[in-house]
């Protein structure tokens, strides 16, 4: 059984996929296994994944219909076979010590969840910008250090899991919802019993490719809110919102007022803008009536301070964008 399995779902990235798998194979720790998932890629992925698997046992190939990312990993999972997951997105690289490295500190630490730093690169031959995380405890878990919940990332692709979170806890990612790593990571934070942070750029993330959703602004941000109320369910299905209700307060507010100001790049799209706030707003004073309370907006200094004042009389925003 290999140490650790590789989870790639692909989908229309036939210019990107040779560097993700050669990453891989240059990789410094070799028990490994990659399970490429063609999610009903309609470019020539499928004849790249059939020639690496032909070349490379490591690499099994999964096809299925498209449904979107969260489906692909979901699909993977029940294929796993090694003690660790990590998902790498089809147009990220590895650097050659990723696994390396991330399988020592899991194995150090006993941990069951490893976060890594990355580097940001871009297509057009920008020099790359390391991102690691300030945050200082390397070991802990949320029950220890509650402001893990906001002060760890929560992307899907820059982590190591214990296998058994995802096929012993049943967590999934939500299919049909873009954003779906702020609706899973914080359900990975609470069940990881042990959580270890790793000071050092593993992967080489892509930040500007056309198409990523993280490149675009549209309707699909109110995923995010979907995502949040399914945050929010989970903690208090397993009695824990409670316990977090100020971490997971902030976290509301960080997600719901980090897409806001993205509104300004639709200002023509007054029926969304509108449809944004009420559900946005209605889903704050649904969970947590006191969020205006909260520490996000103390502390403000300058423009920080207007932007908060702003922000706790979301209305005037509103009316703004509206024009």
């Amino acid at each position: 059984m290999p140490k650790v399995s590789v989870i790639v779902p692909i989908y229309n990235v036939e210019a990107y996929l040779p560097k993700c798998f050669d990453s891989l194979r240059k990789q410094t720790f070799q028990d490994f296994e990659v399970l490429a998932v063609n999610d009903g890629s309609p470019d020539q992925s499928q004849k790249i994944i059939d020639q690496t698997v032909l070349e490379d046992k490591r690499f099994v190939a999964l096809k299925k219909e498209n449904g979107g990312l969260s489906d692909a990993r979901n699909y993977a999972i029940p294929f796993v076979q090694g003690e660790f997951i990590f998902f790498l997105d089809s147009d990220d690289s590895l650097v050659p010590e990723a696994l390396e490295h991330l399988v020592q500190k899991a194995e150090k630490d006993g941990a069951d969840l490893v976060i890594c730093g990355y580097n940001e690169v871009s297509c057009n031959g920008r020099p790359s910008r390391p991102v690691v995380s300030s945050y200082e405890p390397e070991v802990g878990s949320l029950k220890q250090h509650p402001e893990i919940l906001n002060k760890l990332p929560h992307c899907a692709w820059n982590k190591l899991y214990k296998a058994s979170l995802f096929k012993e806890k049943g967590i999934t990612y939500p299919k049909g919802l873009y954003y779906e790593d702020c609706g899973t990571s914080p359900i990975v934070y609470l069940e990881a019993q042990r959580i270890s942070v790793l000071k050092e750029p593993l992967i080489d993330y892509l930040i500007d490719r056309p198409g990523n959703i993280t490149q675009s602004v549209n309707r699909k941000i109110m995923d995010v809110v979907a995502n949040l109320k399914r945050v929010n369910d989970y903690y208090r299905d397993r009695d824990a919102f409670e316990i977090f209700r100020k971490e997971l307060c902030l976290f509301n507010l960080r997600l719901i007022y980090d897409n806001l100001w993205k509104l300004k790049l639709v200002k023509e799209d007054r029926e969304f803008i509108d449809t944004f706030f009420e559900v946005a707003f209605q889903h704050l004073n649904d969970y947590f009536p006191e969020w205006r309370k909260n520490s996000y907006f103390k502390h403000k200094k300058g423009k920080d301070l207007i932007l908060a004042w702003i922000m706790k009389r979301p209305r005037w925003y509103q009316a703004y964008l509206s024009k």
